[in-house]
């Protein structure tokens, strides 16, 4: 959903119209089955966003500490 939002940032005119469409029509997707099970969409909502950023940052860190050891084992010299 956000991948979708920032496409859109990069577009002018209508053409970006669709790519929000989509956007918010994904995010109806898990609030409604959070509200159909008796939750609390906003909170569980916003612990999920928290959660996927925690991870996306855990996972660039991982990949950068990968880069660093292999810099270092191809060093020549």
């Amino acid at each position: 959903m956000k991948v979708l939002n920032e496409k859109a940032k990069h577009i002018t005119g209508v053409q970006q119209w669709p790519y929000r469409a989509v956007s918010r029509a994904l995010e109806v997707i898990p609030r409604t089955l959070i509200q159909n099970c008796g939750g609390q969409a906003i909170r569980t909502l916003t612990a999920l966003r928290v959660q996927a950023s925690v991870l996306l940052f855990c996972c660039f860190m991982c990949d950068l500490i990968m880069v660093a050891r292999f810099c270092e084992s191809v060093r020549l010299f």
